[in-house]
């Protein structure tokens, strides 16, 4: 095979990077593109980021394998690179350049079609960015966004966004595979807000961001609604035994097995939710399915 940077590329071999490129995930572009999953209704996706926001056209664009279509301009296609002239608002060339240079390397001679990840593709040149904000604006400790990141729990994607990864939590605790991450920006849009939102194929009550401090069997457990509240309030209280700070990203589903375990050898379940009634009522909400 042959690698080649975009503006190298021949008029001869265009034809083949743009076959090279056409069946790249529309789902994956769509985040990348800084596109939100409606939470009514998940085949379609909105405008969110501030690249979008700042200009004059929005979208509400349904989905459905390599085909979309914008409700909102009354016109859709096939194909990555069509989905991309559409949302980019660029030529067919320019397109074709924007989606090779998403990947490290164009392979001229063997296309192929890659598989869609759970998760957007991380990007390791983004962390500092990510951590900086973390760190500074967040003021969360330095060693344990270290630490986080270090254990895969944290991590940055392609457009600045903190990746909060969601794992399968089996008995005891026990770690699972990553099913999905939250997204949170880094950077306001125009009207000052923050992109929210969560990676293809993530469901809020499947799986949770959870990490343990101190050593042993667990006795203590710390919910709260949010990856940087579980990660605040670990960093605001010590405990002597091993204590585990999981978020719910403000939903009511828990691991009542796991946690039933937990009470049934008489450890402590604390909620440390918001001091508002959102908060209150998903507080009583856990409690309840206890009582």
């Amino acid at each position: 095979s042959v690698d080649l940077p975009v503006e190298m590329v021949t008029n001869s071999s265009w034809k083949t990077l743009a076959d090279s490129v056409r069946n790249f995930a529309l789902l994956d572009l769509a985040v990348q593109f800084g596109l939100e999953q409606d939470r009514s209704d998940k085949a379609k996706w909105r405008s969110a980021s501030a690249d979008i926001s700042a200009r004059s056209q929005s979208f509400c664009i349904s989905i459905n394998d390599n085909k979309f279509f914008d409700h909102y301009a009354g016109k859709g296609g096939i194909g990555a690179i069509d989905f991309t002239m559409h949302i980019q608002n660029c030529s067919f060339q320019e397109a074709v350049e924007k989606l090779a240079n998403e990947r490290p390397s164009t392979n001229l001679q063997a296309p192929t079609q890659e598989k869609r990840p759970k998760c957007n593709i991380r990007d390791e040149t983004r962390w500092e960015a990510v951590r900086n904000y973390l760190v500074n604006e967040r003021r969360l400790p330095a060693d344990q966004v270290n630490r986080l990141h270090a254990e895969g729990l944290l991590a940055a994607d392609s457009r600045q966004n903190v990746m909060v990864f969601r794992h399968q939590l089996a008995e005891n605790f026990e770690r699972g595979e990553a099913i999905g991450a939250n997204l949170r920006g880094t950077i306001p849009n125009a009207t000052g807000e923050i992109f929210k939102g969560l990676t293809p194929g993530t469901a809020r009550e499947d799986g949770y961001f959870w990490f343990q401090q101190g050593e042993g069997k667990i006795n203590r457990v710390v919910i709260t609604e949010s990856a940087i509240d579980a990660i605040s309030y670990s960093a605001l209280n010590e405990f002597a035994n091993a204590t585990v700070f999981l978020s719910t990203d403000g939903q009511g589903a828990i691991p009542v097995e796991a946690l039933r375990q937990i009470i049934d050898r008489e450890g402590e379940i604390i909620l440390a939710h918001d001091r508002d009634r959102q908060g209150e009522h998903l507080a009583w909400q856990v409690a309840q399915q206890f009582s």
